[in-house]
């Protein structure tokens, strides 16, 4: 397995411990260049999360560009790698506790009866 395989690995294996439903776009020639490797939706929220080898690993420019379209949805993007994958987990928890808050009893409108 490659390097960027064993993150990937890596990031599964932490998108399912979080509980964070995810999927990974088709590549070649059926999906969309330059778009994440991992596509998270959980709550009306989307946290994108793209793998590369080491830390050093440049975004493609089709990657970086991608980063740009979707920075006016302010949705997250993630680069882990090799270097930052071990902390992935505690950060995707977080990102589900957040979004949980913002859904809490104490943040809806009263049922109307």
């Amino acid at each position: 397995m490659t390097p960027e395989g064993e993150v990937k690995k890596e990031i599964r294996k932490a998108l399912a411990m979080a509980g964070l439903p995810f999927f990974v776009p088709p590549v070649g020639g059926f999906g969309k260049m330059g778009i994440s490797d991992f596509i998270v939706h959980y709550r009306q929220r989307v946290l994108f999360i793209e793998a590369k080898a080491t830390s050093g690993s440049k975004l493609t420019r089709m990657q970086a560009i991608f980063r740009v379209q979707i920075s006016d949805s302010e949705c997250p993007y993630w680069v882990v790698d090799s270097s930052n994958v071990d902390e992935l987990l505690a950060s995707l928890r977080n990102f589900k506790e957040e979004i949980d808050l913002c859904f809490s009893n104490s943040y809806l409108p009263a049922k109307k009866s």
